[in-house]
């Protein structure tokens, strides 16, 4: 089941920050699916993510950050089709893989 609707259109893309709010997404939507006992796998693939603007700026790549990235700007609300609120949804995220919190917190 999907927590958060997303279809990985990539209108939300380019973030100004270098999020990447659909592969984000679908990390949390992989792991909602595939349950807890991942968590370990989604939690260590989040964490090698650019954090800073300075990790994304060493990585040489665009739009691979994690949430940490996300200033809530709202540049990406206004292109989504599916209307998510996405700094919302991106803060859902970052708690679950940074503070341990359980999807069900959230949703």
């Amino acid at each position: 089941m999907f927590v958060v609707p997303c279809t990985t259109c990539r209108y939300c893309i380019p973030c100004p920050e270098g999020v990447n709010s659909p592969g984000l997404f679908n990390i949390l939507n992989q792991f909602n699916q595939y349950g807890e006992n991942t968590r370990a796998g989604f939690t260590s693939y989040y964490k090698s993510l650019p954090k800073t603007q300075e990790e994304l700026e060493k990585s040489g790549r665009e739009n691979i950050g994690s949430a940490n990235l996300c200033v809530q700007c709202g540049d990406c609300l206004e292109k989504c089709p599916q209307q998510i609120e996405i700094p919302d949804e991106l803060e859902s995220v970052r708690a679950i893989f940074e503070e341990g919190k359980k999807v069900t917190d959230f949703y």
